[in-house]
């Protein structure tokens, strides 16, 4: 169902993240959830989801373009340290946002100190290993050491946002790290993209190894026994 009239991109970016959830909890719908949409930049995953959910958008900058309700809410934030309790939200979605943290570890603890026992993550980030960078659509040029990187980033694309690329391997070492198990969905999603709305597919059915997707996706569980 499409709740919203936007373009193609952003409801094609909310229905995969609505179908990755509904798949691993088993559910048709995702409905009555507390949800943080993390880094929701102009809010539409966020008013997607709060059509049958209660939606706190967050972001260092507001620039929500979507109305708010009373079930879709806007907090402004200005540290890795979230303004949460513990145990707060049964869903947090972070997509796209982990390469834009300084402090992506403390980022990821944070995230498991506000979930809910059992609750989950939606992590999705562009992977560093994929030869062709997203945003400058430049092959290799992520590839160079991170200092040299940034500052071309930032003159080609004449912005003062710093990006801070994570590959592959280092992803899941900092989901270990802090406790989570998972479950990764990127070849999944690879490999049946019409079921989760996904822009990419395999071509001509070769097994893409995860370790070079253009975009690595995971479902992170908090555990009910930790602390």
């Amino acid at each position: 169902m499409k709740y919203f009239a936007v373009s193609d991109n952003r409801q094609q970016k909310a229905e995969k993240i609505d179908a990755v959830l509904r798949d691993y909890l088993q559910e048709e719908v995702i409905k009555g959830k507390k949800i943080l949409d993390l880094g929701c930049g102009s809010g539409h995953v966020a008013e997607y989801f709060s059509r049958a959910n209660t939606v706190v958008a967050a972001d260092v900058v507001e620039q929500m373009t979507t109305a708010k309700t009373d079930s879709l809410q806007f907090i402004k934030i200005d540290s890795s340290s979230l303004p949460f309790e513990e145990n707060s939200f049964d869903i947090v979605i972070f997509n796209h946002v982990i390469y834009c943290s300084t402090d992506q570890l403390g980022q990821l603890k944070e995230i498991y100190r506000i979930l809910k026992k059992d609750g989950i993550c939606y992590l999705a980030s562009a992977n560093r290993y994929f030869p062709v960078e997203g945003f400058t659509k430049l092959p290799l040029i992520h590839y160079l050491p991170n200092r040299l990187f940034r500052s071309l980033y930032k003159t080609i694309r004449n912005t003062d946002v710093d990006l801070f690329p994570v590959g592959y391997h280092k992803l899941i070492g900092l989901i270990k790290d802090v406790g989570f198990t998972y479950r990764e969905y990127t070849s999944e999603i690879l490999k049946n993209p019409a079921k989760y709305h996904s822009e990419y597919a395999a071509p001509f059915s070769i097994p893409v190894p995860n370790c070079i997707s253009p975009t690595s996706i995971f479902i992170l569980r908090k555990l009910k026994h930790r602390t």
